[in-house]
């Protein structure tokens, strides 16, 4: 209640008593001004340090489970496809009848 009851004070000095002092106390503080309308530059931080490095991290494992894990299963899949048709004789689906 202190603190909020301080704010109202503040708010009725600066804006309705005396209207000069918002910009005599912003260009007084124009530093913090400037890092806290900037968020102190934490999210650009974040962004260069963290969230580039993770993406970045993200399309490799993507590139190479596109390519080798899924190039690797594909080509064993064909071959045991190919095996299996050759000891069974069947081409094609395993469902098929032979008509007969």
């Amino acid at each position: 209640m202190l603190v909020a009851g301080i704010g109202i004070g503040l708010g009725f000095l600066f804006y309705v008593k005396d209207t000069r002092l918002p910009d005599l106390w912003a260009a007084r503080l124009r530093p913090l001004y400037q890092a806290s309308y900037n968020k102190y530059w934490v999210d650009e931080f974040y962004g260069w340090a963290v969230t580039r490095r993770v993406m970045d991290a993200a399309r490799g494992v993507y590139a190479v489970d596109s390519k080798v894990v899924d190039g690797a299963r594909q080509w064993l899949s064909a071959g045991l496809t190919r095996l299996s048709s050759r000891i069974t004789g069947r081409h094609g689906s395993v469902f098929r009848r032979r008509a007969g």
